[in-house]
């Protein structure tokens, strides 16, 4: 439900779902090299975008922590890029993870991501 939805949200390649013992960790890719933007001047564009995803490297942004086993609620925390802090924020009290990924899954890759708190 969760890579569903990220795919839905930003593209096949920006974001991974990964499930961790009693998580759901959410990675990004790493847009920060200019390699991508020479390879599109460089070959075809649908090209290059699968050049990117296969070679990009990822990073834990976002995760749902499950709470409680019936019903099923989950803890939503983002990851502090804040150089002293660098650990994960709750960002919100346990709920369905439907409603968790509704809420929070839409800030990813944009500027709202980082006040969320």
């Amino acid at each position: 439900m969760i890579q569903s939805a990220l795919d839905r949200i930003s593209g096949k390649s920006n974001f991974k779902a990964e499930i961790k013992k009693n998580m759901i960790v959410i990675h990004q890719a790493d847009e920060s090299s200019g390699l991508a933007a020479l390879m599109s001047l460089a070959i075809d564009p649908a090209k290059a975008a699968a050049l990117k995803a296969q070679h990009a490297s990822y990073m834990p942004v976002m995760r749902f922590v499950l709470e409680q086993g019936e019903p099923r609620l989950f803890r939503p925390e983002r990851f502090c890029f804040r150089g002293s802090v660098d650990d994960w924020i709750v960002l919100g009290i346990p709920a369905p993870l439907k409603i968790m990924a509704a809420e929070f899954l839409k800030h990813l890759g944009k500027e709202s991501f980082y006040y969320l708190i």
